[in-house]
């Protein structure tokens, strides 16, 4: 097995402080040797930051509001290190005010469960969905999924504000979630999702260009996939800026109007969303 800490099956582990998970090692023991003759196999070692046992328990992580929780090093579980040998996965949740930040990769294959705090993905969940129900995801990391009914998805970190978040799988954004975009107002520089299977979309865009206001025609990307089905019901825009969402097979843009092109945009929203594939002006 392994895991600097080990989760027993059944066991709960709930975090609340501000903490950090870096810097771990695991191995597997020595084959050893069989007085009869044989060729004993060495141990098997998985999960240097945390290992989860079994397929019952809870892996809770509530930093209260100005605390950070880091993790670094693997969370795994049977299921996603050795498939072949065991279906047991489980994964974690995220809730509280201050937030969680994942680096490294992990190997955990049970769900990632957010419903409050925010949850900065810079790494990559190499088997787990998240399931976004409250809070906020941000990140330029990767996921294998997303399924989001509630709260913000905002791709980028304070270090990379213009970056992507990644979803290996598909995605499925409904109507109570904020894709939250930041855009740079004097280049097409934006920080978007980036889903490489179905994306299914609902919900609402909100872009912040820091104060500043872009050129008219300009077109800033904030989501692209395979397909896409669904469109956004508003995106919303500050003061003094104008603009609606083109849609194409695979992408959103957002397209810069001006501030006269219609009545509709005079509150900054686009009510309609646009047309897929037409820019409503």
């Amino acid at each position: 097995m392994g895991g600097a800490v080990f989760v027993v099956d059944g066991g709960t582990l709930t975090v609340a402080g501000s903490a950090e998970v870096s810097g771990s090692a695991v191995a597997g023991g020595p084959p050893g040797s069989l007085s009869g003759g044989g060729a004993p196999t060495a141990g098997q070692a998985f999960g240097a930051g945390i290992f989860l046992q079994g397929g019952s328990g809870a892996l809770r992580f509530a930093p209260a509001a100005g605390a950070t929780i880091t993790l670094s090093d693997d969370i795994a579980d049977e299921a996603g290190s050795d498939a072949a040998a065991s279906s047991n996965a489980r994964g974690l949740s995220v809730a509280g005010a201050g937030s969680v930040v994942i680096e490294g990769s992990h190997s955990y294959s049970g769900t990632t469960e957010v419903s409050a705090a925010t949850l900065e993905i810079d790494g990559s969940l190499m088997a787990s969905t998240v399931d976004l129900t409250g809070g906020t995801l941000s990140g330029s990391g990767s996921v294998a999924a997303l399924l989001a009914a509630g709260g913000a998805i905002a791709p980028g970190n304070p270090a990379q504000p213009y970056a992507s978040l990644a979803v290996r799988g598909d995605a499925t954004l409904q109507s109570a979630v904020r894709l939250i975009v930041h855009a740079d107002a004097s280049s097409s520089a934006a920080s978007s999702l980036a889903v490489a299977g179905a994306a299914s979309l609902a919900g609402a865009v909100v872009v912040d260009f820091g104060n500043a206001v872009p050129a008219a025609g300009s077109r800033y990307p904030i989501l692209s996939a395979a397909t896409i089905s669904g469109t956004f019901a508003a995106v919303a825009l500050p003061d003094g800026v104008s603009g609606h969402l083109v849609y194409d097979a695979g992408s959103v843009q957002l397209e810069i109007g001006t501030n006269t092109d219609d009545a509709i945009f005079a509150d900054g929203f686009d009510a309609a969303a646009g047309a897929r594939g037409v820019a409503v002006d």
